[in-house]
């Protein structure tokens, strides 16, 4: 999709792209990452969190759920969350 080849993200056009995916592709790792991103990297991380722990569940090995699950949480304000994510 252009979305992904685009330098300048639009998350909120990216979140809805991500949504439709979600929905059609639930066990898609990389889909519920990138929907949890995006409404990360929005001003939605509340919103966000579920799709990122449901990618990492799908698979812990990839190191970029926890990288975004991070940015989730300080997001958030959780900093000590934070701190016991990078240290798993």
């Amino acid at each position: 999709h252009a979305w992904l080849a685009d330098p300048k993200k639009d998350f909120v056009l990216g979140r809805n792209l991500f949504i439709d995916l979600v929905e059609k592709r639930p066990s898609d790792y990389w889909a519920n990452l990138l929907l949890g991103g995006c409404c990360t990297w929005s001003g939605r991380a509340i919103e966000g969190e579920p799709f990122v722990r449901t990618a990492i569940g799908l698979d812990p090995s990839i190191p970029n759920g926890y990288a975004v699950l991070a940015q989730n949480l300080q997001m958030q304000g959780r900093r000590s969350d934070v701190i016991a994510t990078v240290q798993t």
